[in-house]
């Protein structure tokens, strides 16, 4: 019997430095806030953790830092989560990106302040290196977009050659102008609150009309991510 095939999340993992106020800091004040953890983060690392506690098989590809102290806790995180990693791409001498969170307590709000020194993205020529047969669905975070563009283009070429089925779905979630053109590769397409007002919508509905009539290709779904 062939093994079950894997949902591959392709973007980052990053460190989370999660930190809850009883309301956002004064600027230049010295405040104690009332909780905070350190978590395994990143959109397509949190994606396989929500596919795995749904009871989805996946696999996280990205780039992660061999030298960096945080390494280990990532690598152990993904293995406490039965996460498979074995293509992730290993790169020496660069720091894991990190984000620190603050939560106002008072109403919710989620402030993030991202910070990535030197740890370089994923190239085409990694992704060319998996074996799509092992995959029933690859989804694409919205980052690197040239890079990103030859990986879509790959798949969809490997995909009429070999007439095998493999849903792709992409994220789309910086207010950025060029990410637009991942879309039209997509069977599916998660498309951020931030995106779209970018765009110039207002609701889902408008974002949904809006960018279905725009796509040229099929789009089966989009969905509006909200903070």
């Amino acid at each position: 019997m062939s093994a079950e095939k894997l949902i591959l999340c392709s973007g980052l993992v990053c460190i989370d430095v999660i930190q809850t106020c009883e309301q956002f800091p004064i600027e230049d004040s010295d405040q104690r806030c009332i909780d905070y953890h350190l978590q395994r983060g990143g959109n397509a690392s949190n994606n396989c953790t929500v596919l795995r506690k749904l009871g989805s098989n996946c696999e996280f590809f990205g780039t992660i830092s061999r030298s960096s102290s945080f390494t280990r806790f990532i690598i152990e995180d993904y293995k406490k989560h039965n996460i498979v990693f074995n293509n992730i791409v290993y790169h020496d001498d660069c720091e894991a990106p990190l984000s620190t969170i603050i939560i106002n307590n008072q109403n919710g709000s989620r402030t993030i302040i991202h910070a990535n020194k030197n740890l370089p993205e994923l190239k085409f020529d990694d992704f060319r290196k998996l074996d799509l047969l092992n995959y029933s669905w690859i989804h694409f975070e919205g980052r690197n977009v040239l890079e990103t563009i030859k990986m879509l283009e790959y798949v969809k070429k490997w995909k009429s050659d070999t007439r095998n089925s493999l849903t792709v779905s992409v994220e789309v979630e910086k207010p950025k102008s060029d990410i637009i053109n991942l879309i039209h590769f997509a069977d599916v397409v998660f498309i951020s609150k931030d995106f779209a007002t970018f765009n110039g919508y207002k609701n889902m509905e408008e974002t949904v009309h809006g960018f279905s009539q725009k796509i040229k290709t099929r789009m089966t779904s989009c969905s509006i991510e909200t903070r």
